[in-house]
């Protein structure tokens, strides 16, 4: 297996002969990569008026100057894992998309949230009714209310606002919102001012897409064994007691537990953490956000387990297990915890802490952890795959007559980006040293991205590292030479360090 994937890398080395003409500033970057969530949305003065939401699901910007022609379009960026490992974020473009522009646009200004108001904005809601008023009051009370004054990121000016797609680097705004205790960092649009103005009875309207998509933020931190590992799930699936039942549908699954067969089920989403395990790290937060589509009035809050039994035949969408089921009424939630080994929970959310069209957050990273920890047990291999299932059914069951505790959840696939630390200094020594190195550097190659044409800098001396440490193993495995340690250990904190000189490289040549 390691011979394939050296001369996987070994292809990808072609490409150094380009790389070595590089200026030395690129290579001497340190900084990493990932991915950061987003949520859209749009809120206005009077939501029973006009949402603002048009029909191609485009968020109208509007402020002509009265509370049913007001509105904030908004983008929220988890930077939580990016604050978990005290991130510098150094590039963080967005694209926005004006669609049409009104004939009193008066300008697109972009600021970003600073308080805590602005980590809970969500669409579809009335802004506060301190923000009501007229004329221009409406954008000063904004700014007063999300605490924008000081937050201006971007402002284009009225004869500049076109229909195409404007860049915005918010990576000033995500290190103020990191450094302000923040959760997410929101960047907020809304018309420069309000129209109407010097006579005339145009519109503001102007209608910019609703790109729900993923940003590529570059960040460095103070300790280079510190970072953030996107782990996807790669399965999501519900199991009901009839196969083909309605509760599960095309966009959602339905958690109920209302003690009848029919009606009590468990959803899961499994996640392939070799990778982690492989690096040997420690993972401090990992929040995977599930959306909630629908919640009958008798949920009753929701449950989140690890299974550690059980779990082979289960497959992405509909499942059944027959031994959850027929024990009588009252059963299923204990019959359930015992086939799947299910323990007490890691998480709970509450049944007022669920509402219709938001999200829920919950943080796998203990569970990862403890997955990493058994898997490391007696007669494990550092390249064992390891998979991790998370289950949840409502946490109790509910017999109100003619009440239901349905709940209704995504079922897409979610992704947690993982906040993670590396110990050297429990790297171990030896074999195991070399392993974890080993490891580490797999992982990383593994997850080079084609947004960077293959590339990460300094990865010729990594690779060199990376054989000879090879070298060293194969000959402990097959040449009886395990007692050289010191020879493994030395290899083994020179094949990590140049991993972890490894940063994707970035084509900033115009």
């Amino acid at each position: 297996m390691k011979k394939t994937f050296k001369k996987f890398v070994a292809c990808l080395l072609t490409v150094l002969m380009v790389a070595t003409a590089l200026p030395l500033s690129v290579f001497a970057s340190d900084e990493s990569t990932t991915t950061l969530p987003v949520t859209t949305g749009i809120a206005v003065c009077n939501n029973a008026s006009n949402s603002r939401v048009e029909s191609d699901g485009s968020f109208n910007i509007v402020n002509d100057g009265s509370d049913t022609n007001f509105s904030i379009g908004f983008w929220k960026y988890d930077i939580s894992a990016l604050k978990a490992v005290g991130a510098t974020v150094t590039s963080a473009k967005v694209n926005v998309n004006v669609k049409t522009v009104g004939d009193d646009c008066t300008g697109l200004s972009f600021y970003y949230g600073t308080n805590s108001a602005s980590d809970a904005i969500t669409s579809g809601k009335s802004l506060p009714d301190s923000i009501k008023g007229t004329n221009d009051k409406h954008l000063d009370q904004a700014k007063e209310y999300f605490g924008l004054q000081n937050s201006l990121i971007k402002t284009v000016e009225k004869a500049d606002v076109k229909v195409g797609t404007y860049t915005i680097d918010i990576a000033a705004a995500i290190n103020a919102s990191i450094a302000a205790g923040l959760n997410y960092c929101t960047l907020m649009v809304t018309q420069k001012t309000f129209g109407g103005r010097d006579g005339n009875n145009g519109w503001s309207d102007t209608h910019i897409a609703n790109d729900a998509t993923t940003i590529k933020v570059s960040y460095t931190v103070s300790s280079g064994l510190s970072g953030v590992q996107a782990v996807t799930s790669s399965m999501v699936g519900l199991i009901q007691q009839n196969k083909n039942g309605n509760r599960l549908e095309s966009s959602r699954m339905n958690i109920v537990n209302d003690n009848q067969d029919d009606n009590f089920t468990v959803g899961f989403w499994k996640f392939d953490i070799t990778s982690l395990k492989k690096m040997g790290a420690e993972v401090t937060q990992a929040k995977m956000n599930i959306a909630v589509n629908a919640k009958d009035e008798k949920c009753q809050g929701l449950s989140f387990y690890v299974a550690s039994q059980g779990t082979g035949t289960l497959k992405d969408g509909d499942n059944q297990v027959a031994s959850i089921y027929g024990h009588g009424d009252g059963t299923h939630q204990a019959q359930a915890v015992q086939y799947f080994g299910l323990g007490t929970p890691f998480a709970t959310v509450t049944a007022d802490q669920i509402t219709a069209g938001s999200n829920i957050s919950v943080d796998i990273a203990s569970a990862i952890n403890n997955a990493i920890a058994v898997s490391n047990g007696a007669n494990a291999s550092s390249t064992d795959k390891l998979e991790l299932t998370v289950m949840v059914m409502q946490s109790s069951a509910d017999t109100t007559d003619k009440k239901w505790t349905d709940t209704w959840l995504s079922n897409a696939s979610v992704t947690a980006n993982c906040a993670y630390t590396i110990n050297v200094d429990d790297i171990g020594s030896g074999v195991a040293a070399l392993q974890k190195a080993i490891g580490i550097y797999e992982t990383k190659m593994s997850n080079l991205s084609n947004a960077n044409q293959g590339m990460y800098t300094n990865m010729l001396p990594a690779y060199n590292a990376y054989v000879k440490a090879c070298a060293a193993l194969e000959a402990s495995e097959y040449g009886n030479n395990a007692d050289a340690t010191a020879d493994f250990d030395t290899l083994a904190q020179d094949l990590l360090a140049k991993t972890l000189k490894m940063t994707e490289w970035v084509d900033n040549v115009t």
